[in-house]
């Protein structure tokens, strides 16, 4: 439909950021990165798409971005990678590469397309175990530069809303659990034991971020838990 106000989501080839592109695209032209060239969208539709790899300088996806559609109105940001390790294989190219995807590529959008925008909202996906401890998945072992690129990504939720505000609205979401293929038994029986007794689906949280972007007005500089009461 043109003429709609325009929404970017990075990650959108993955099992959450698609059913984001989903969600949004019932009231948005979404433009969906892709991640690397060839990795499509699900069965979902998109206004556009745009295929980059993080583990590069972001400042030239965001100049692609504005050369070819202009500030858009609202930026989702759900890219990233996990990875798990111990103490002992800790690595400067590891911690280099994971902190330039989960962190830094984050940190450069959402400043360089905030300043942009005049107004709108920046949603930023990060993870409940940056708010909680090392140790919250006890069938999970997050490597250090997963934790710590996570736990950048709670306290720039707070610096961008102050910078970027009143225009522009900056709120994080943080998932736990969230049900996947991928979820092994012990998965499902840690996300049973949560107060809400199962895992987050990627709808519910593809709906909380349209809330978030659409009728939240009063929210910025928060970041809100999805964890199921971890």
């Amino acid at each position: 439909m043109p003429g709609r106000l325009k929404a970017l989501v990075t990650g959108a080839g993955g099992l959450i950021g698609s059913a984001i592109v989903a969600e949004l695209s019932k009231h948005f032209d979404v433009i969906a990165h892709v991640g690397r060239a060839g990795r499509g969208l699900k069965g979902v539709n998109a206004f556009a798409t745009l295929s980059y790899d993080f583990s590069k300088d972001a400042v030239e996806f965001v100049n692609l971005v504005l050369s070819e559609w202009g500030p858009p109105w609202a930026v989702v940001l759900s890219h990233g990678v996990y990875e798990e390790g111990s103490v002992e294989g800790v690595s400067t190219e590891d911690l280099e590469r994971i902190l330039r995807i989960n962190l830094i590529s984050h940190l450069v959008i959402a400043s360089r397309l905030g300043a942009a925008m005049d107004n709108g909202v920046i949603v930023v996906l990060t993870d409940v175990i940056a708010r909680r401890r090392p140790w919250l998945y006890r069938s999970l072992r997050p490597s250090l530069a997963y934790l710590v690129s996570k736990a950048g990504l709670d306290y720039a939720v707070a610096w961008l809303a102050k910078e970027l505000g009143p225009g522009v609205r900056v709120v994080g979401i943080a998932p736990g659990w969230v049900r996947s293929g991928r979820m092994r038994e012990s998965h499902l029986r840690e996300a049973s034991e949560a107060p809400l007794g199962r895992p987050i689906e990627p709808e519910e949280v593809a709906r909380t971020v349209s809330w978030v972007i659409r009728e939240a007005r009063h929210l910025t500089g928060v970041v809100i838990e999805l964890s199921g009461g971890l």
